[in-house]
C-alpha cells in the first residue's frame, strides 16, 4: 500500500515527498506505467490517462448507469452518449425520464415553504444536488435554468410561481430569434423548455387557478414576473435582444 501512495501520488517519501516535473504538467501517467511494470508485473500493458478514463466511464455505464457515469466523469449526458459506446439513447432517455419522476415526488411544496427564487421556491438553498450533467446548463445555484434540474427544487401550487415559470419559457422563446439557427437553439433550451412544461402540468394537477389564463397573460399581454420583466428589460437595453 506505501509503494502504491508513492507511485500514485509523490515521488520518494517522508521528508523528501515531492511533486514530481512530469505531475505538474499532467504526463505522469507514463512514470506510472514503468513504475506498475516494473514493481508489480512486467507483462502488465501501457494504460494512458485517456484509456484509464474511458475504461471507468464504460465500467460506471454497465454497472450503475449512464446517469451515474456522466456525473463521475464530470461529462454532460450528451457528451456520455455521443463519445462512450454501449448506451443507447433511448436507455438514457429512460434513465432521464426516471429522473425526472423522481424529482416530480417531491416538486409541489406548501405556502410558506421554501425560499423565494426566480423560477420559483428552494427547499434548502446553497445545496445544489442533481444526478445529471448538462452541456449549457449549470445546475450550480448560478443559473436559474439549472434549479429546474436540482433535487432542492420546488414550487407552490399558486398564481406567482406558475407565472414565474412562463416568463422564463416567454424569456427562452426570445432567445430563439437570436440564436444561430434552430439546431442551435434546441441543443441549449428543448430540455429546459420540456422541464417547464413537465412541472406546469404538475401544477395543474394541484391547483384551481386557471393556468391557461396566466400563460396567456404573459405571452399576449406581457405581463412577466417582476423578477423576468426586470431580465428582459436588461436584454434590451445592452442590445442582446430588441
Amino acid at each position: 500500500m506505501v509503494i502504491l501512495v508513492t507511485i500514485f501520488f509523490f515521488k520518494d517519501y517522508g521528508q523528501n515527498a515531492h511533486l514530481s516535473k512530469k505531475q505538474t504538467t499532467g504526463a505522469f501517467s507514463s512514470y506510472i506505467n514503468d513504475m506498475m511494470i516494473l514493481h508489480v508485473d512486467p507483462a502488465l500493458p501501457r494504460v494512458t490517462s485517456r484509456q484509464s478514463r474511458v475504461n471507468k466511464t464504460h465500467y460506471n455505464i454497465a454497472r450503475h448507469g449512464v446517469l451515474t457515469a456522466s456525473k463521475m466523469a464530470q461529462s454532460s449526458l450528451s457528451t456520455i452518449i455521443k463519445h462512450y459506446h454501449g448506451e443507447s439513447e433511448d436507455t438514457a432517455g429512460l434513465q432521464l425520464a426516471n429522473y425526472f419522476d423522481k424529482l416530480n415526488s417531491g416538486l409541489i411544496i406548501k405556502a410558506g415553504k421554501g425560499q423565494n427564487i426566480s423560477v420559483g421556491q428552494c427547499k434548502k438553498p446553497n445545496s445544489p444536488k442533481s444526478e445529471i450533467e448538462l452541456d449549457s446548463i449549470s445546475i450550480t445555484c448560478k443559473q436559474s435554468e439549472g434549479c429546474l434540474f436540482c433535487e432542492q427544487y420546488g414550487c407552490h401550487a399558486d398564481e406567482v410561481d406558475i407565472r414565474k415559470l412562463y416568463s422564463l419559457q416567454y424569456i427562452i422563446n426570445e432567445c430563439r430569434y437570436i440564436s444561430k439557427n434552430k439546431e442551435h437553439f434546441m441543443s441549449v433550451y428543448k430540455i429546459v423548455l420540456d422541464r417547464i412544461n413537465q412541472i406546469i402540468t404538475q401544477l395543474k394537477m394541484h391547483t384551481e387557478i386557471d393556468v391557461e389564463q396566466i400563460k396567456y397573460d404573459v405571452f399576449e399581454n406581457e405581463n412577466l414576473h417582476p423578477y423576468w420583466n426586470n431580465k428582459l428589460a436588461m436584454l434590451i437595453d445592452i442590445g442582446v435582444m430588441r
